[in-house]
């Protein structure tokens, strides 16, 4: 089984996996392929056509595209590559959505030991806050594959 990938407006490799039709012989293959990349791949804002590559679906290039999916890009002799720090701001952007409920949580906390006179336990959540806003500094280059990265959250983070 074959996919086509293309550059989409964004810069991201995209990606297409045709729908094979049951009675296909294997000599039509190519053919089909070529058509689905004229008339399935959008073409590009000044009309011309978006230059795509036809890939094996089960290349490892093609299946690593599973995590991180839109911080992938297409060199232009059709090889697929992670855009690292791409990828890494992706992880960061999961790690504000996760980090967001407990912010707000510690934020009530804070405020009713404030209100409580609790010295101790506003330090303690303060602490609690300043570990959660520095996720975003975290070094993330010990994961070294996109599987890795993408599987990585901090045990504070977790549910």
């Amino acid at each position: 089984m074959k996919a086509i990938v293309f550059t989409g407006d964004a810069g991201n490799a995209c990606l297409l996996t045709p729908v094979y039709p049951p009675d296909l012989a294997p000599e039509q293959e190519a053919e089909f392929l070529i058509g689905l990349q004229q008339r399935d791949i959008p073409p590009l804002a000044d009309g011309a056509p978006r230059q795509s590559f036809i890939k094996d679906s089960e290349s490892s290039e093609v299946k690593a595209m599973a995590y991180l999916f839109s911080a992938w890009r297409i060199d232009s002799d059709g090889n697929v590559r992670l855009d690292r720090s791409a990828a890494e701001e992706l992880k960061r952007s999961q790690f504000r959505a996760l980090r967001k409920p407990l912010l707000e949580n510690l934020d009530v906390a804070f405020l009713r030991a404030l209100e409580s006179g609790d010295t101790a336990l506003v330090a303690s959540i303060s602490a609690k806050k300043k570990v959660l806003r520095d996720v975003t500094l975290m070094d993330l280059s010990q994961h070294l594959t996109p599987e890795a990265l993408n599987a990585f959250v901090p045990d504070f983070l977790q549910p």
